[in-house]
């Protein structure tokens, strides 16, 4: 598997299908994008990730002054797990997607 680190983006392919740069294989322990998503869901899937033991970043897109000046339902934020556990971070967070849009 190879990863975009300027697209964050997963492919089979050696070229990135959004950037068409070269990229490299993938190494088991370097973060990969999850996915992006609001304050409210990253607080739902953090506990998820931490009982399941996978550890994760996680990186606001907007700025402090501005997610406190707009409300921190604007914010959005980039979970980020090693590839290593992607997979596993990503059943999680399908699992949670799911049971959000049932509500």
């Amino acid at each position: 598997m190879h990863y975009c680190s300027k697209c964050s983006c997963l492919t089979q392919e050696e070229i990135c299908p959004k950037c068409k740069r070269k990229v490299p294989e993938i190494a088991p322990n370097e973060p990969v994008l999850l996915s992006g998503m609001d304050t409210f869901t990253a607080s739902l899937l953090e506990p998820l990730l931490s009982d399941a033991g996978i550890p994760y970043s996680r990186m606001g897109q907007t700025g402090t002054a501005f997610a406190v000046s707009g409300g921190l339902t604007l914010e959005e934020i980039r979970i980020y797990v090693p590839y290593g556990a992607y997979e596993q971070a990503h059943e999680l967070w399908e699992m949670l997607s799911s049971a959000e849009s049932v509500q």
